[in-house]
């Protein structure tokens, strides 16, 4: 399937007919996003130049870091149990337990594709094992947007 997809994208133009950027987010070692940015990204690039295109780095998390999560884990659960009284106080607690999610959703390895009409679609990179895969469902995404349309 990956020399299929391989020979498509070299023997035919290879133009996007709705997407305006694309935001990759990953560590630097996973390979599906190098391979698919080293790949098909100058392709795509070459064939679209106003197509905006955004990388961001993970940094890797420290050992340290992952031990101080877990102390203060340990200090919310204490401070669970003495606020069970004042629901203004489980309220605040909600609202930053949702934006501490909303952070670490933000954090997860992605690629983010943005479409001219403003709406955009986010790609889990943990779900592809190749490059080639992750290029396909591009494509297929770009097809039926511009069909919908």
């Amino acid at each position: 399937m990956a020399r299929r997809v391989e020979r498509l994208m070299l023997s035919t133009p290879l133009v996007p007919r709705s997407l305006a950027r694309i935001r990759v987010v990953s560590f630097q070692e996973n390979k599906v996003a190098m391979d698919w940015m080293g790949r098909f990204l100058p392709m795509l690039r070459f064939a679209s130049p106003d197509l905006g295109f955004d990388f961001q780095r993970l940094k890797p998390r420290r050992p340290e870091a992952e031990a101080e999560e877990a102390e203060e884990a340990e200090g919310d659960a204490a401070a669970e149990e003495a606020s069970a009284e004042s629901p203004e106080l489980q309220l605040l607690e909600e609202a930053e337990t949702r934006k501490e999610l909303s952070v670490s959703e933000e954090a997860r390895e992605c690629l983010e594709v943005q479409f001219a009409d403003g709406s955009s679609q986010r790609l889990n990179l943990q779900l592809y094992v190749s490059s080639h895969q992750l290029m396909q469902r591009i494509l297929d995404i770009d097809a039926d947007k511009a069909a919908n349309a």
